[in-house]
């Protein structure tokens, strides 16, 4: 067992806590449950949103409180928002909604990739460390241009991550674009695709499924449970889902397969916890650690929450297209906090830390580096290893005659 401090929470990432499940005696909750896939929008705004139609039964508001009265009884620790609405703006939305609460760990937005206004879109929303990638859907491997592989590096470059929703594309579609952006993690959502009937499923998607999980870069999201058994009121005996589960297994194994549930779409079919029991019941029966690492810990590693043992890493992402300085993450924060750069090309980079008054207290970084994509950690101790008093300090990056600087609050 060890443990990790991630936007203000303690986590156990190997252990288990025993706790009653649904009258399950012997299920067990993991200390880090994170539920990957949840949408949150208002009906109620003057302008309405697109998604979901107004004759819906999900038509009405889901804020972030909403969401907590369901996951947090059934012990979820976390969450990230998946954006389904097209309207750009919407993504600023979510994350003006989920500022200041560590509960939400970040936001997967929707932005249109091989446009001219891509590159400025994507810089402007990376600046916020709870914007962690975007969500792809109908993108076809003979769509794949230049203009699109040229922003989907740009992601990849900033450290991002990409999710597949399999509207207007394969399984055959998410490969190609595997092997056309290595460097990009994928995670393709709601259990691949398949329509979940209790039977097993087709040969050729267990075959593609099987080729997927030969891509390094690609994981798969065990999400829309409920939503995937296409009955209006979805079965809870895993035998009825354990014949696609056994094929998704044994493809990406323990270490990437990550949990998800759709809520509120999942509440049209049944509760909540209901189907987070079903995956824990599942994998409880796989492998003792696979519970923590499925419905948690994988996720802080796909999303690019776990800080390194070493003070600064560089990625292995490729030469990013663009210089930025991302705002630190968490903040405030107490413990430590991870500040993200990017250089297009070789230089000299220097990362000093100030207080209001202009006094340096600490360097932070500084020497050479190659072109690549970095995190710096810091942990709250000035240039002599003492612990700095709580408050605001700003630290400044230096780069090929380049000054950015962002403010940080340290809560001792």
């Amino acid at each position: 067992m060890y443990f990790i401090r991630c936007i203000g929470t303690l986590f156990v990432l190997s252990g288990m806590v025993p706790a009653c499940v649904w009258g399950q005696q012997d299920a067990v909750l993991p200390e880090v449950l994170i539920d990957t896939h949840i949408h949150l929008y208002d009906p109620s705004r003057p302008e309405g949103v697109p998604w979901p139609p107004a004759d819906s039964p999900l038509s009405r508001p889901r804020r972030g409180s909403a969401f907590k009265r369901v996951g947090k009884p059934a012990g979820v620790t976390g969450a990230i928002v998946v954006e389904a609405s097209p309207w750009l703006e919407d993504n600023q939305w979510v994350l003006d909604l989920i500022d200041g609460d560590p509960f939400f760990l970040g936001l997967i937005g929707n932005l249109d990739i091989g446009t001219e206004v891509f590159a400025d879109q994507l810089a402007r929303f990376s600046a916020n460390p709870r914007f962690r990638g975007i969500r792809l859907k109908e993108l076809p491997q003979e769509a794949l241009d230049e203009a699109r592989l040229a922003d989907l590096r740009r992601l990849a470059g900033r450290g991002l991550v990409a999710e597949v929703q399999l509207a207007g594309m394969s399984l055959d579609d998410v490969l190609a674009l595997a092997d056309a952006v290595p460097a990009l993690p994928l995670l393709v959502n709601h259990l691949g695709g398949i329509q979940v009937d209790g039977k097993a499923p087709p040969l050729a998607w267990q075959e593609d499924i099987e080729a997927l999980a030969q891509k390094p870069n690609v994981y798969m999201k065990i999400s829309g449970l409920f939503q995937q058994s296409g009955q209006d009121i979805a079965p809870t005996e895993m035998v009825f889902y354990a014949p696609v589960l056994d094929v998704l297994w044994q493809a990406f194994g323990a270490e990437r397969l990550i949990y998800g549930s759709n809520w509120p779409v999942s509440d049209l079919r049944g509760e909540y916890q209901a189907q987070q029991t079903l995956v824990l019941t599942y994998l409880a029966t796989k492998d003792p650690t696979a519970p923590a690492k499925v419905m948690g810990h994988n996720a802080l590693v796909f999303y690019g929450f776990l800080p390194s043992p070493t003070a600064v890493y560089e990625s292995t992402n490729p030469v990013p297209q663009d210089f930025f300085l991302a705002q630190n993450y968490p903040n405030p924060f107490n413990g430590e906090t991870l500040i993200r750069f990017a250089l297009p090309h070789a230089g000299s980079v220097d990362v000093r830390l100030y207080d209001l008054a202009g006094q340096q207290v600490a360097t932070l970084l500084t020497g050479s580096r190659a072109a690549g994509s970095y995190t710096v950690r810091w942990d709250g101790r000035g240039a002599q290893g003492q612990l700095l008093a709580s408050g605001v300090y700003i630290y400044r990056l230096r780069f090929a005659g380049i000054t950015a600087a962002y403010k940080l609050i340290l809560l001792q």
